[in-house]
């Protein structure tokens, strides 16, 4: 017997006239998120209707397919019923052979003739920016899939705008070994940043000239070598399903492409970066990595008098900045009382107070970052000339646990790959022990850097340019209690507190 959505009327509680237009409406859920965001105290925020949980745990098989897209590239998986969507994004990434490099969404297909969809579910990040909404982690795959035949949208890369159609096939009993399996599938997954399915579908036609003997011009040329175009009929299941056991932090790299080098168990991030990097360095950087993460998961749950201890810095300027935000004087910075009752809270070194008669935060580099690495984790944002909290900020700024997890979440900080490069290096040093900015981890990061293509315009990067680059990590880090200076010998440097809060970040545990 088909399930269906509670009889909820999304429009119920608006003006008659409002109403009647919104229903009669081919564009309903569009206008309706419109007047959401420019009235949110009279119009609510769009809300899919969600079908309620099975109540029982099943096995469902959906097909994958990569719309407008020929010839078809498409995957089946079999999937636990009660999959959250935030999970199932990893699987789709890990299944069609993304990257998970940019942002997604999930949209509930509506029934009937008309392409509609239903208001999209929000990703961790929407939720920090302060979306209204419902979140995809909130969500199961049985509450947006119920009977075969039912579809979902799911579009990877607002840019390119790959679209895909999930579509249930078939609902099974419940396998004894849960894990999402991948059971067919056809063709290679396009390559990232590509222009999307006309994109994709130019460089398809480049590399059949290419084969049939015409020469291509120079541009073209370079645009299929810099694409890396290999076999665009290359797929394998065994390989994908072996991915999809593994998990998001797993292999993601056959030996071939890895040098032989054993990438289990570590950061996705830092296995992505392997191909890139000679077999040595890799070699060496993975190395760090078994130092740093020796079980590969960080073991047992902070305490809420630890976590409480290490967050009271930044949960003081969250507090500062409260529910009505603060006001930021000329060219955007924080008020001078501010700045002045920082040096005595969070850890920053008299030095950076100036010489004027009141701080200035332009002068106190150390709390910019931290501001700026707050506001790329999602917990501060800037909104006409004030400084507010995020919807994120709010539900954690009370609750040390949830806060510590939300920012080891998001390390390495940084929107750069050289950020982010960096600070993964230097995440890893705090996560075997050592200070911040430790010697040889800025050497280690120098060279990564600099095989990956990053240069100074005067020259070979140095130490210093690795200490700019991981700044935003390195300040969240320290202000969580990270130690800056060696030990003495034989001893680590940095509490374990702080240790397992870098494996946290780097493992995802």
């Amino acid at each position: 017997m088909p399930r269906r959505p509670p009889d909820d009327d999304p429009y119920a509680d608006l003006p008659p006239a409002v109403r009647d237009a919104l229903r009669n409406s081919s564009l309903a859920d569009e206008a309706a998120a419109v007047m959401g965001l420019l009235s949110p105290g009279l119009f609510p925020a769009p809300q899919p209707t969600l079908l309620p949980p099975r109540p029982e745990v099943v096995t469902y098989r959906v097909r994958v397919d990569l719309d407008d897209v020929r010839p078809p590239i498409w995957r089946r998986l079999e999937v636990p019923s009660d999959v959250r969507l935030d999970a199932f994004h990893d699987v789709l990434q890990t299944a069609m052979g993304w990257t998970n490099s940019h942002l997604h969404a999930f949209r509930r297909r509506l029934t009937g003739p008309a392409d509609r969809f239903e208001p999209q579910l929000l990703t961790a990040f929407d939720v920090a920016e302060g979306e209204r909404g419902t979140a995809e982690a909130d969500v199961r795959l049985d509450q947006v899939l119920g009977e075969p035949g039912d579809r979902l949208r799911y579009t990877y890369d607002f840019g390119d705008g790959w679209d895909h159609t999930i579509k249930l096939e078939a609902v099974t009993p419940a396998r004894d070994d849960p894990r999402p399996r991948c059971v067919a599938g056809r063709r290679a997954c396009p390559p990232e940043d590509c222009g999307g399915p006309w994109g994709y579908q130019s460089l398809l036609g480049l590399r059949a000239e290419q084969q049939a003997g015409r020469a291509l011009d120079e541009d073209d040329r370079e645009r299929l070598a810099y694409y890396g175009l290999g076999d665009p009929e290359g797929f394998s299941v065994q390989e994908t399903d072996e991915a999809l056991a593994a998990g998001p932090t797993g292999p993601l790299f056959p030996d071939d492409v890895t040098g032989g080098v054993d990438t289990t168990g570590l950061p996705a991030a830092l296995v992505a970066i392997l191909p890139r990097i000679s077999p040595d360095l890799a070699e060496r950087l993975v190395a760090l990595a078994r130092e740093a993460m020796p079980h590969q998961h960080l073991t047992g749950v902070p305490q809420e008098g630890t976590a409480a201890r290490q967050t009271a810095g930044i949960r003081w300027l969250l507090d500062q900045v409260g529910d009505d935000g603060v006001v930021l004087i000329q060219a955007g910075y924080l008020p001078p009382a501010v700045v002045a009752a920082a040096f005595d809270v969070l850890t920053i070194d008299r030095i950076w107070r100036g010489r004027g008669a009141k701080p200035r935060e332009a002068d106190a580099v150390p709390l910019v970052t931290l501001r700026s690495a707050l506001q790329g984790s999602g917990l501060l944002r800037k909104n006409r000339g004030r400084l507010l909290l995020t919807a994120a900020a709010k539900k954690v700024r009370h609750d040390p646990l949830a806060l510590l997890r939300h920012l080891a979440d998001r390390l390495p900080a940084g929107s750069a790959e050289y950020e982010r490069v960096a600070g993964l290096v230097l995440l890893l040093g705090v996560a075997a022990g050592r200070p911040v900015h430790a010697q040889r981890d800025v050497a280690l990061a120098v060279e990564v850097l600099h095989e990956l293509g990053w240069a100074r315009t005067d020259g070979p990067l140095r130490s210093g340019d690795v200490h700019e680059a991981g700044r935003l990590t390195a300040e969240v880090l320290v202000q969580l209690g990270a130690a800056t200076t060696a030990p003495a010998a034989g001893t680590s440097a940095q509490p374990p507190e702080v240790v397992a809060l870098a494996r946290s970040s780097l493992t995802g545990g």
